[in-house]
Parts: C-alpha cells; sequence; structure tokens
C-alpha cells in the first residue's frame, strides 16, 4: 500500500496546507481526496506535486507493507492507552470521562474552525 504521510510532513515543513494544493489549481478536490485516502494516483499528479513542492516522489509517498501499518496501530493504541492512564491518575477522572471532556472540546474547536473559515471565504463586497 502507498502512503503519502510524507507529502503531509513535507507540506507542512514548508508552510503549506492540504487545500493549497487544490487552491493554487495543482490538482482537483476529488485528487485530493484520494492521496487522504492513500488511494492511487496518476504519475501525472505525482509529478505535479513533485514540481510544486520542487521535490522527488520518493519525498512524498511511500511503500508500506500490511504488517507495517498492523504494528503502527498497535504502538499508537498502547501509547495512547498509556497517556489515558496518565491523565487519568493526574486529574483523577475516569477514561470515559477524560474522552466525554476530549470529545466536546473537540466540537467546540471544529465549530470554531469552521466559523472562522466562513468568515475569511465571505466575499468583501457584501
Amino acid at each position: 500500500m502507498l502512503s503519502y504521510a510524507k507529502l503531509w510532513i513535507l507540506m507542512s515543513k514548508k508552510g503549506k496546507k492540504r487545500i493549497d494544493l487544490v487552491d493554487d489549481g495543482i490538482i482537483a478536490r476529488g485528487t485530493l481526496t484520494k492521496l487522504g485516502k492513500n488511494e492511487n494516483v496518476t504519475t501525472d499528479v505525482i509529478n505535479k506535486i513533485c514540481d510544486y513542492l520542487d521535490c522527488q516522489p520518493g519525498d512524498i509517498m511511500e511503500r508500506i507493507s500490511k504488517e507495517q501499518i498492523e504494528e503502527t496501530e498497535r504502538v499508537m493504541n498502547e501509547k495512547l492507552n498509556e497517556m489515558f492512564e496518565m491523565i487519568s491518575v493526574i486529574s483523577g477522572k475516569s477514561k470515559n470521562e477524560i474522552l466525554k471532556e476530549a470529545s466536546m472540546q473537540t466540537s467546540e474547536i471544529i465549530d470554531k474552525m469552521i466559523n472562522e473559515y466562513t468568515e475569511i471565504k465571505k466575499d468583501p463586497t457584501e
């Protein structure tokens, strides 16, 4: 399976956001969705992105095995459980309480981001 995680890391290092690929006319929105899901894209797309970021294909993608994905998921779950245990000990709250609070805060943050994005995209002549 191909992973485009390196693309997102490189873009972040260059001060760019995912949507810049669409906004700057490099790729279509549907192609951005495919990249986000690690789906196949054409070599033409890879070439356009490499031209845009002045890099090589290996700088934006890599092949990873099913075993690597499973190992990464295992390690991430292990680390998340350790993190929840530490937060639980420090705060005196249960894992479920911590998750509920985080979920509420995440919803508030997303709502705020959507509102700010909407304000930015408004036509200044309105």
